[in-house]
């Protein structure tokens, strides 16, 4: 969800800390920062997927690794946009 404050569209964000190079995401947010020091790349599943929804996703990892979500790689320190469309999340955006 999101709200608009003074003008702008200010959208719900959450943290999710990788773990053993992995992370879950709920999906219940459009934004999902993830965080943490993994030893390589890092695999995101999301819970909560509906056909239509997009979600930005921020690797906000300490250490240069990537991010994969079903395939796509999100670089350090850059967002990927994705939609879950046809049964899965494609990338639709990106901005580094």
């Amino acid at each position: 969800g999101g709200v608009w404050v003074g003008g702008n569209l200010i959208l719900a964000s959450q943290s999710d800390a990788e773990s053993s190079n992995a992370v879950t995401v709920s999906g219940k947010v459009p934004i999902a920062n993830i965080t943490g020091s993994a030893t390589g790349t890092v695999t995101v599943t999301v819970t909560h997927a509906t056909t239509g929804q997009v979600l930005y996703l921020y690797n906000g990892l300490s250490i240069a690794n990537a991010l994969i979500l079903n395939g796509y790689s999100v670089t350090h320190t850059s967002v990927q946009a994705f939609i879950y469309i046809g049964g899965g999340w494609r990338a639709i955006a990106s901005v580094g």
